[in-house]
């Protein structure tokens, strides 16, 4: 037992080291909460694009004169980081309690050292005269002459008392900060000539603190066009200071809005293909070769950010092929009138389940943990290539501890399972629901009954013919397909 365990906190540590650790994630992360509430609000910023992060935990004590060990553990997790390295969630229901103007927060994540303490804190304001505790403005911004861009000041906490506001500029000559900015949040930049400033704003809080943040103003030369803010607007204009080529191409047609452009501003790509045709690829490349990452914005459109340079925007169509329909498995042991033939039926059709030869699918047999390893593997991407992979992935995900791979696997067990892949995947797990009304929740296993909570909540699981949860109940092929069915509906994967 002894190995088993040193062997688990190995394990855990060598998950822990795969993320990186010890570099600081952005300045911009926070936890942050209100009184009366049981929601916690966690965004973090500066990870590592992909990464999983292992064993973290949100904290909470009754004040800050309460001693450190009064801190208490209400919900641990592990996440993945997404695009641009980011990771926003807000945790809400039990077991967080109702906090209260005063509390604490406390946020941990092994492997991040938020500048240093290896942690962030809130502690929750009393009412709206909670004074400022931070200020923060854009890191970079980007305007033309004679154009004019608003930067705002984001002040901690938003109901944040000061006593005044100022904005200044390291050189009035390139950017100008307009007159009628003083005492306010926010502040209309000027760009006076070609040239680079900082705009540094202070505030004094009535706390008696001073806090100042700054952002670097690229101003660029005037293109004939007149104003425009640029640091990600993009407006109409085709006098910006680049040109957008759109290659010709046939079965369709592409066109950009604007047709010049400033670094920083955003291109908008309408693509309309031709009837009986479809988008095949579309590529934006610089000057240079390099591919420009594109945003899908949906009804044709495409969108991205206008780079230092001429850009060449190409499209390809294809002919729209019909998808051959996909004949309605039939097996021998599940007729039409069996409880899970539409969730059976629609498993077999996604390839997430298959028969076992004969027109037989054994709707009642166990199902094994490693089977559901690997169908997440798959869902997932990984696409491990056998079972000892899928053991892998599962473990190295935080979605099982690898343990009893060929036993039968338990309601409870699955859920579980199912409840770990969505918050590895950053899906939304908010809702929860009172299992006491189950006259067995009380057989759901500690490590179960957040999951459990879930899943009823979510409509993944439910009760039983007989009005139980059944959660030490073996799991069925049956049982698999419609909680899979469920799961990927909920989420819309798959």
């Amino acid at each position: 037992m002894t190995k088993r365990i040193t062997a688990l906190l190995l394990s855990a540590v060598l998950c822990l080291s795969l993320t990186g650790a010890a570099f600081a994630a952005g300045e911009e992360s926070a936890i942050r909460a209100e009184a009366g509430s049981k929601k916690i609000s966690v965004s973090l910023k500066g990870l590592t694009e992909g990464a999983t992060y292992y064993l973290c935990s949100l904290l909470v004590k009754e004040s800050e004169a309460a001693a450190e060990e009064d801190f208490k553990i209400v919900r641990s997790f592990n996440f993945r980081a997404k695009e641009g390295g980011v990771f926003t969630y807000d945790f809400e229901g039990e077991p967080i309690p109702t906090l209260e103007a005063g509390n604490v927060l406390r946020l941990r994540v092994p492997g991040v050292d938020f500048g240093g303490d290896g942690y962030i804190e809130y502690t929750i304001p009393d009412g709206e005269d909670a004074p400022v505790t931070a200020v923060s403005l854009p890191k970079t911004a980007s305007v033309r002459v004679n154009g004019s861009k608003t930067l705002t000041a984001v002040l901690t906490p938003d109901n944040g008392e000061w006593t005044s506001i100022t904005w200044t500029s390291s050189d009035e000559s390139v950017a100008a900060v307009a007159a009628d900015a003083k005492d306010a949040a926010s502040a209309a930049v000027k760009g006076v000539k070609a040239g680079t400033a900082v705009i540094t704003v202070t505030v004094v809080s009535t706390n008696g603190e001073t806090y100042t943040a700054s952002c670097t103003v690229t101003v660029s030369k005037s293109s004939g066009g007149g104003g425009g803010g640029g640091g990600g607007g993009g407006g109409s204009s085709a006098s910006g200071d680049y040109s957008i080529g759109v290659n010709r191409t046939s079965n369709g047609s592409v066109s950009v809005n604007p047709t010049r452009a400033d670094e920083g501003d955003t291109v908008t790509i309408t693509v309309r293909p031709h009837k009986g045709y479809e988008l095949d690829k579309l590529t934006v490349k610089d000057e240079d070769g390099r591919t420009i990452r594109v945003t899908e914005a949906g009804d044709g459109k495409f969108t991205f950010i206008m780079p230092d340079g001429k850009v060449t925007v190409e499209a390809s169509f294809k002919a729209v092929t019909a998808e051959p329909e996909t004949a309605a498995p039939v097996f021998s042991d599940v007729p039409a009138g069996f409880w899970a033939y539409e969730q059976i039926t629609w498993a077999a059709n996604k390839g997430i389940m298959g028969g076992y030869g004969n027109g037989i699918f054994a709707p009642n047999r166990s199902v094994t943990r490693q089977q559901l390893w690997m169908v997440l593997g798959r869902l997932n991407g990984s696409s491990p290539a056998d079972m000892a992979a899928a053991r892998a992935w599962a473990m190295s995900s935080g979605v099982s501890d690898g343990s009893n791979a060929t036993g039968t696997m338990s309601r409870q067990q699955m859920v579980t399972m199912l409840y770990r892949y969505a918050q590895m995947m950053g899906y939304s797990t908010a809702g929860r629901a009172d299992l006491s009304r189950f006259p067995d929740s009380g057989s759901v296993a500690g490590y179960a009954q957040e999951a459990l909570s879930w899943a009823v909540a979510s409509g993944v699981m439910g009760g039983t013919s007989a009005g139980t949860l059944n959660p030490g109940g073996t799991a069925s092929r049956a049982h698999f397909a419609v909680f899979m069915q469920r799961f990927c509906v909920l989420y819309g994967i798959a």
